[in-house]
């Protein structure tokens, strides 16, 4: 799986998730089928979850990498109206950065290399198409691209700046917009995801003679493997309904 943000997820997040997936795995064990033998297909499961958990995180990562960047063109816009160049206002900004972000964070370690690269002599072109290509954003790579473009037939730097971080910053109110309105549905759909296996374990230990019949013979496996198929379908629909991109 090819992503320029898998570098930004930390080894304790990855230890969070696979936990994770055992214990959910578990629970469906214990609860659908009364026996562990459904552990077998742990490395299938935990495969499948860890693929669409670390999708899900990779976005993340990517929406607080636009909010870091956003901040960048911030700061590299006020230096270049105080009269700096393009490599001393990126060398600037990236001072300036350093005191907002910390070093785990990937706009700073993104300036780091950039002022590192400068101290190398590469030209600012060149520092600037690397990030480009280095992070993989569409952001990123239009800023670079109108910006250098500007730059070789006479445009105007700062100007270009301005609007490209309007364009961000709107697209950022939208995407906050969306997460406020939808906020309450994304909380009813966890809700909901989580009651059926409430219903189950409260009738397992308030009425376990009545569940006996479904486990231990093919009709109750496959009685209930119909049921957490309907459940994972619904789950999955729920979550495509709720989840809206920008």
């Amino acid at each position: 799986m090819k992503n320029c943000w898998l570098q930004d997820i930390e080894r304790k997040e990855f230890c969070l998730a696979g936990f994770q997936s055992v214990l959910i795995l578990c629970v469906i064990s214990w609860l659908f089928y009364d026996s562990f033998w459904f552990l077998l297909g742990a490395p299938i499961f935990g495969t499948i979850y860890l693929m669409d958990w670390l999708k899900k995180r990779c976005k993340e990562k990517e929406r607080i990498f636009c909010l870091q960047f956003q901040e960048f063109m911030r700061t590299l816009t006020a230096d270049l109206r105080t009269g700096y160049s393009l490599e001393n206002a990126l060398l600037e900004t990236a001072k300036e950065l350093r005191t907002l972000y910390g070093p785990e964070d990937r706009i700073r370690k993104e300036m780091e290399y950039m002022v590192h690269q400068f101290e190398l002599n590469l030209s600012t072109d060149w520092v600037l198409r690397s990030f480009a290509a280095r992070v993989e954003q569409e952001d990123v790579h239009s800023f670079v691209s109108v910006f250098l473009a500007a730059g070789h037939v006479g445009g105007e730097p700062i100007r270009i700046l301005e609007q490209t971080g309007k364009i961000l910053y709107d697209k950022l109110e939208v995407y906050r917009e969306i997460q406020t309105i939808t906020a309450a549905k994304q909380m009813e759909f966890r809700i909901m995801t989580v009651i059926p296996f409430g219903i189950i374990a409260y009738m397992r230990l308030a009425f376990s003679e009545f569940f006996q019949v479904l486990y231990g013979n093919l009709l109750g496996v496959l009685v209930m493997s119909g049921c957490l198929a309907c459940y994972v379908g619904a789950w999955y629909l729920g979550r495509r309904m709720t989840e809206i991109e920008v």
